[in-house]
């Protein structure tokens, strides 16, 4: 059994959805292909979803992809935001990362290694005047004819500024020089005469510094916005919104901001199959993982039907699904399998791990002996009175979570206490106490204390 949901081996570039699409995500890949061969004028598109939606795994696969699966001519280059944001200039990362690609064969070119250059005269920090005033906390001219603490004559003081007029003028030039060695290279490939676009995959943005993940937008727009030149950026629009905010205030239109940087969005899907026969993709993964980190089937069987209830289907993502079956895999089998539990065990012990992962509050107020039974038929959907003749699942789970805890409506049939004979408890407080302590938190993940 593993404890760690198996991560792909996928190669960039090589490998496409093939055997990976476990999400059935192909056809959203194909969506984006066509996008980008059929448009000319430079895109920028947001891969848009939140932590945990797969947008990483989807992107590494439409990569390759790209040119293996959907017959694309653009050069596709994959670039991991993240990784590079300790840098305060993403500029010679990204024109790197693009040229290593774009000389892969052996052979960047003769207009790759213009990018290249111009890119390494703009990266220099030609905006600062001198060492010593960028330490005296004066880096731009207006700072440096504000700060009375620069004892610097007139005469040296107007050179300076000139010097910093003069780079400025270079570095305009610079950047003239780069879009158009960009521009030259994208309109006609040097090796087949013919048009060669590129599309630059930008991956983790969201979890990059608020300073270097706008940095990042604002090189795309003032040095890439040329035509047959696209960005896919793989993000949470929510969390780069607060990247705005983080950096021009709680005030600022996040919304109008990103759209001068943002041309189109589009949403990874939530389900998959045909039409009349969607699956939940958080379900479908979770099912398939499980089976490859060979977890105990039943206990899968019986957590995925409180993850099938409509309330809880809300709150899935594939991050919470990895989560959750990491915490399963370290459920102690020892004394008690989980298959030779009575069915009550089983019940409460797969709906705490789901309030474990995905309802942590509402996991803490059952730990603490303040969760009552309006709350557990709230969460789990589980109306009341109860159908026992139609409703099944409603009813087993009313019962086993009433003979557990105090009810505040009312209690379980005496039959039902049969389900709780594993522990010889008849207190149905110590039984919910057993739970824990032998299930639940008798081991801790991550190095956190037991109750923290």
């Amino acid at each position: 059994m593993k404890y760690i949901v198996p991560v792909p081996d996928i190669t960039l570039y090589e490998d496409g959805f093939g055997k990976f699409d476990l999400l059935d995500r192909r056809a959203k890949g194909r969506q984006l292909s066509e996008l980008v061969e059929r448009i000319d004028d430079p895109l920028v598109i947001a891969i848009d979803g939140p932590w945990g939606s797969g947008k990483s795994f989807f992107l590494k696969c439409w990569v390759g992809a790209h040119s293996v699966e959907n017959e694309g001519s653009a050069k596709t280059v994959y670039f991991d935001a993240f990784e590079n944001d300790f840098l305060d200039d993403p500029l010679l990362s990204l024109t790197s990362a693009i040229t290593d690609r774009m000389g892969q064969n052996g052979n960047v070119g003769e207009g790759w290694t213009k990018v290249r250059t111009a890119a390494a005269k703009l990266w220099r920090p030609t905006t600062r005047i001198a060492l010593a005033m960028a330490t005296a906390g004066a880096s731009e001219v207006v700072g440096v004819v504000a700060d009375a603490a620069l004892e610097s004559s007139k005469e040296e003081l107007d050179k300076q500024v000139d010097a910093f007029w003069r780079k400025e003028e270079t570095r305009k030039a610079a950047m003239d020089g780069f879009r158009t060695a960009l521009t030259e290279i994208t309109d006609t490939s040097q090796e087949t005469g013919e048009q060669q676009k590129l599309v630059v995959v930008i991956d983790e943005l969201d979890r990059c510094r608020p300073d270097y993940a706008l940095s990042v937008l604002e090189v795309i727009k003032h040095f890439f916005t040329v035509p047959n030149v696209h960005f896919v950026l793989g993000v949470n629009l929510v969390e780069l919104a607060n990247s705005v905010k983080a950096r021009y205030g709680s005030e600022t239109n996040t919304q109008l901001y990103l759209q001068k940087f943002i041309t189109v969005t589009l949403n990874l899907p939530n389900s998959s199959g045909q039409r009349g026969q969607t699956k939940d993709v958080s379900l479908q993964y979770f099912s398939k993982m499980a089976k490859q980190m060979s977890l105990n089937p039943q206990m899968v069987d019986v957590v995925k039907s409180y993850l099938e209830i409509g309330s809880v289907r809300k709150s899935h993502s594939l991050r919470s699904m990895e989560r959750l079956l990491t915490e399963m895999a370290l459920i102690p089998q020892v004394d008690q399998p989980f298959e030779k539990l009575y069915a009550g065990y089983q019940h409460v012990i797969s709906g705490l791990l789901v309030l474990k992962i995905l309802f942590p509050d509402t996991y803490n107020l059952a730990k603490t002996k303040n969760l009552g039974m309006t709350d557990v038929r709230k969460l789990f959907d589980v109306p009341f009175p109860i159908d026992e003749d139609t409703d099944h699942k409603s009813t087993v789970i009313n019962y086993a979570w009433a003979s557990f805890l105090k009810p505040d409506e009312a209690g379980p049939r005496d039959g039902w206490r049969g389900m709780f004979d594993t522990f010889g408890l008849d207190n149905p407080e110590q039984a919910f106490e057993a739970v824990l302590e032998n299930f639940l938190e008798a081991v801790s993940f991550g190095g956190v204390p037991n109750g923290q």
